[in-house]
Parts: C-alpha cells; structure tokens; sequence
C-alpha cells in the first residue's frame, strides 16, 4: 500500500525516470544486437607493401588460354538461393535472432511485463490489500529472463556449452510456466489424503479437474505479447518441418529439422494455453494438458537435438517424415 501512495505522489518524478528510461530503449538493444553481429565479419588481412609480389609479364607466345568453364557449372554459379529456402533457413541465422531478441523479447515482452506488474499495484491499490512479492518478482523476473537469453543467444550456435546452458535455463523457466497451470494447493491436499489417511474415496475425493489453476486476467497488451510469441515458436516449427522434408532421409540434418519443429510446436502450445482458456470457455484442466503436451514437444525437440549424429535416434525421429515423403512420392 506504501508503494503504490509514493508512486501516486510523485507522478512527475516517474514521468521524467520513465521518459529517460524510454530514450535508452531506443540505443541499448540496437547497439547490443549489433556488436553481437560484429563478431560474424572477418575483415580481410591488407598484404604489407614490401612484401607485396609483383606479377611477372608473360611472353605472348608462353601464354596459354585460360580454360573455359562448363556451361553448367557457369549456370550453377549464377542459380541464387531460392527464396522458400532463405525463409525456412532463416530463423537459424544471427540476424533473426537479433530481430527477435529486439522487438519480441526487449519490446514487447518487457511493456507487457511492466503492465502486468503495474495491474498488479493497481489491484493492491483498489483492492486495499498486501503486494504479492512473489508475483511481482515473478512476472518481474520472466520479463528479464527472456531478454538475457534472447540477446545473450544471437551469436550461439550449435549444441556447445553456451547452447546447453540456455537451453537448462529456458528449462527451469518452462517449469515454472507449466507449474502455473497447477493448483498446488489442491495438489498438496491430494498428496496429504495419499499419504495420510491412505484413502482418495468419499464425498472429498479430489478429481483431476480440481488440480488445474484458472489463469488469471490477461490485459489487451499482455495477450499481443503472448500471440506475437506464439507465432514466431510456430514460424520456427514449420521452418523446422521444411528443413526436414527438404533433406535427404536419414540424415542428420534432417533430424534436427524434426527436432527444431517439434521444440517450436511446443513453445507455441504453451504459450497458447494460457491465452486460450483465459478468452475462451475453455476449462483449466484442457490449458493444463495442453501447456503438458506442449512442455513435452520442446523438451524432446531441446534435448533431442544434442543426440541426433546417433544414427538409431535419426531412424526413430525421422520415420515419420520419410513415410510422408514416400506416401506422396
């Protein structure tokens, strides 16, 4: 209740802190993608001039015609990269991730975070009761986490420590997304009757319904943010898809683009879940076992591909898209 009459008070003060705050916005993330870029362009080594070579004249009658290329080869030198490729390649690129990390995680994510914690007061305010720490430092704390990782994975490639490290962390944060569909409350009651008494009979049984939390309100902002995330995780799986049906079967590139579809469809089921039960009639326990399904895609698409040189794990994961390719074929 303090905090919210300081922050009532002294309106100006804030007014001028966040005008400041907005004006770094517009240096800081620009300028942290681009040194990441930076580090992707090798600038060509100038020869010093004394130890330059300079080129012999050859007489003209030992000069030899250069050979003429193939016409084919001088076709294929010409051919461009087909634009369907570009796009299904391009979420792999620094330059996506960079463009994803500015405006969906620095942007977006962060206004729909500090208008979540700002509701939060808001409701401390009307309803005259006591700030939730662990909500605002929650929400506070997912807002900041998306950003580091997004920044901090523009350059990363590959399945090396940097990538296992985000890879852990965006795990935990998962975990907590998923746990937010869950009731605890009845959970523990159910574990207590479980162990307890040893009986789950009678007019208190608990049903599975009753262990799926009602999400709370979403504002306007807070579902743009979350449908703007749930598009880019689709983006990502279909390109995922392409790069696996475009590749040659049983390859392990083709097992990795089945591994980055599936880890894309799960970010994007759960990131759906929540939004969906809170605007539609749809049941908690349905957003519950959604944001389940979802947390199971991406956690066999994240760790899936860290295994997929192992050639009975390509077999298994690619079955599914050769058979496509040879049902149509």
């Amino acid at each position: 209740m303090n905090t919210v009459l300081f922050v009532r008070k002294r309106k100006k003060i804030f007014a001028i802190v966040l005008l400041i705050l907005f004006l770094v916005n517009l240096v800081i993330p620009y300028s942290i993608a681009f040194a990441d870029l930076q580090h992707k362009q090798v600038l060509p080594q100038e020869t010093p001039e004394h130890q330059q070579v300079t080129p012999q004249e050859v007489p003209e009658h030992q000069q030899v015609e250069p050979e003429k290329k193939n016409t084919q080869v001088q076709e294929t030198e010409k051919k461009e990269t087909p634009f369907w490729e570009n796009v299904i390649n391009f979420p792999d690129t620094s330059e996506y991730k960079a463009l994803k990390a500015i405006f969906n995680d620095f942007y977006i994510a962060k206004i729909a975070t500090a208008e979540a914690i700002i509701n939060e007061f808001n409701k401390v305010y009307e309803e005259n009761t006591p700030v939730s720490k662990w909500s605002v430092g929650s929400t506070a704390y997912t807002g900041v986490a998306a950003i580091a990782r997004g920044f901090l994975g523009i350059n990363v490639q590959g399945t090396g420590w940097a990538q296992k490290s985000l890879d852990i962390w965006d795990a935990v944060d998962k975990s907590v997304l998923f746990s937010s569909h869950v009731d605890w409350k009845k959970v523990g009651e159910y574990g207590s009757r479980l162990f307890g008494r040893g009986s789950l009979s009678g007019s208190g049984r608990i049903s599975f319904s009753q262990l799926a939390a009602s999400p709370g309100s979403i504002s306007g902002l807070g579902k743009f943010a979350g449908w703007v995330g749930v598009g880019l995780s689709t983006y990502e799986s279909i390109a995922g898809f392409s790069q696996a049906f475009a590749a040659e079967d049983g390859s392990q590139q083709q097992a990795d683009g089945v591994f980055k579809g599936l880890a894309g469809a799960g970010g994007a089921l759960m990131g759906a879940a929540p939004l969906l039960v809170a605007a539609t009639a749809m049941a908690p326990p349905a957003g519950l076992i959604m944001a389940g399904i979802g947390l199971g895609f991406w956690g066999v698409g994240t760790v899936g591909k860290y295994f997929s040189k192992n050639k009975s794990v390509r077999n298994f994961f690619t079955a599914p898209v050769r058979g496509i390719k040879k049902l149509f074929s």
